[in-house]
């Protein structure tokens, strides 16, 4: 586990904020409800396999098997995101895979550390309940998942106030050292010694830090700071897997192949429950209702003129468009609700291939390894589940990550966008508005950051734009915004 904070604060600090905020909703679905889902889905699948007497002479409990679906729910995308910068994918896929893998492994953690601390109560079942357990889970849960990010976004500020009363830019040998120190381990142990999650905290501290501290100190801090995350995040990876390949000779005889086949299973399972029908539900909440009418010309000043050229067709308005005397006018004949996607949104939607890719990422790795050496061993299990892990970790990394670029060009994903280029239109054409977004560029961003420009002077306005006095005859653009040009 004291490897892992490198990896989680580079995570939080490589997130780039736009694409991060622009597409937060799928990214917190899938890594808090899809996460639990794949967790859940895991553990109750194995447990079906073991009530069907198809583990052989491996019994496990329930609580052990959700220990061991909650850590081996937590992916570890490193080698599909190293082939995706490769090839240069689509930034938005690009940030989904990214922004859900490090908040994952996030919560993946939370849930691991829940249900060990229920199974390390197994000794004691006369005082075991499923209800106890349910109501332990659940106040864990609140509590880290609040508590934790929280004191990691609260370490940001703390940062950033540090930086701005005290000018360190002349000194680099001084600030440097002060920036890492701040932002790697303290927020881990002070979360720790508050029994809240010191990973969920790092993370969130490494998110907040890139935001609210950056603006306080010199260019060539942050890119080294930038730099020594990368590596400290690759060294520990680094770590973690010499370890693992090392740990094989030392199982030899802890290989139950029957359960390691049906966790393999289960564990695919679990992430395409986790992907694909949140995918499904948040495309849906894209959708707005329409009125679709069914039209056709008329001449008021003539009865007998024959219909015009959009005689019978069907269109989309969010008006009832009225006719003026003499003039062609469209007559309404029938109408129903329809949803459909708008145009400012359309950047939004999760493509099918985009589902698959995202199952497909679902690599697991030095999170779900890290995790499985500190596996409760009340029962005698532990071996066991350490086999199993080793062997998911190296077939997904080797076999799925090494077809990562045959799958891409398989599903026709975009390729070779230029970032910079990308995000220079997006800039043309979104913006992250909202009263979060007022309040934090107003009062808490000038709060705790020196020479800032505030981002609008306005507060921003949810409402559609007024196409009453819009002289337009496209009902397609009279209704939706104005489209990107970078979908």
């Amino acid at each position: 586990m004291a490897l892992l904070p490198p990896i989680l604060v580079n995570s939080g600090y490589q997130l780039r904020r736009e694409l991060f905020y622009r597409h937060i909703r799928p990214i917190v679905m899938f890594a808090c409800l899809g996460t639990l889902l794949s967790a859940l889905t895991a553990g109750f699948s194995l447990y079906g396999v073991l009530k069907l007497g198809w583990m052989g002479d491996f019994n496990p409990t329930l609580l052990e098997l959700l220990t061991f679906g909650s850590l081996i729910a937590a992916t570890d995308t490193v080698s599909v995101l190293a082939v995706f910068q490769k090839k240069r994918v689509d930034p938005h896929l690009f940030y989904l895979v990214f922004g859900e893998s490090a908040l994952n492994d996030a919560v993946a953690l939370v849930l691991f550390k829940t249900f060990a601390s229920l199974t390390e109560n197994l000794d004691g079942r006369e005082s075991f309940t499923y209800a106890k357990a349910a109501a332990l889970f659940i106040r864990d849960v609140i509590i880290e998942g609040i508590g934790s990010p929280s004191l990691g976004i609260l370490f940001g500020f703390a940062a950033a106030l540090i930086f701005k009363h005290l000018d360190f830019r002349e000194l680099p040998n001084l600030e440097l050292p002060l920036y890492l120190v701040l932002l790697l381990y303290v927020p881990f142990i002070a979360a720790e010694c508050l029994h809240l999650s010191g990973i969920v905290t790092i993370f969130f501290c490494g998110i907040s830090a890139r935001r609210y501290v950056t603006p306080n100190i010199s260019e060539s801090t942050v890119n080294s700071a930038a730099s020594i995350f990368k590596v400290c995040a690759y060294l520990a990876e680094t770590v973690i897997f010499l370890e693992l390949g090392l740990s094989v000779f030392g199982l030899a005889s802890s290989f139950q192949w029957k359960f390691i086949f049906w966790a393999f299973a289960a564990a695919l399972l679990g992430r395409a429950i986790g992907i694909y029908p949140l995918a499904i539900l948040h495309n849906f909440t894209l959708k707005e209702r329409v009125e679709v009418l069914h039209l056709e010309d008329s001449l008021f000043a003539d009865a007998n003129a024959q219909p015009g050229p959009t005689s019978g067709r069907a269109i989309e308005s969010p008006d009832v468009y009225a006719s003026s005397s003499g003039s062609p006018s469209l007559e309404r004949k029938q109408d129903f609700k329809a949803r459909k996607t708008p145009l400012r949104r359309k950047d939004k939607q999760i493509s099918r291939n985009m589902m698959h890719v995202l199952w497909f990422a679902g690599l697991r790795g030095a999170v779900a390894y890290a995790c499985v050496r500190d596996f409760p061993d009340i029962l005698g299990h532990c071996d066991e589940f350490i086999a199993a892990t080793v062997v998911i970790v190296l077939g997904t990394i080797i076999g799925m990550g090494g077809a990562t670029e045959s799958l891409l060009r398989y599903l026709q994903v975009t390729m070779d966008v230029n970032e910079d280029d990308y995000m220079e239109e997006w800039y043309k054409t979104k913006e992250l508005r909202g009263t979060f977004h007022y309040f934090e560029n107003h009062y808490i961003y000038g709060f705790v950051s020196r020479n800032v420009t505030v981002a609008f002077d306005a507060p921003p306005s949810n409402e559609k734009p007024d196409l009453d006095n819009k002289k337009t005859t496209d009902l397609e653009s009279a209704y939706h915004y104005k489209p990107a040009s970078i979908v």
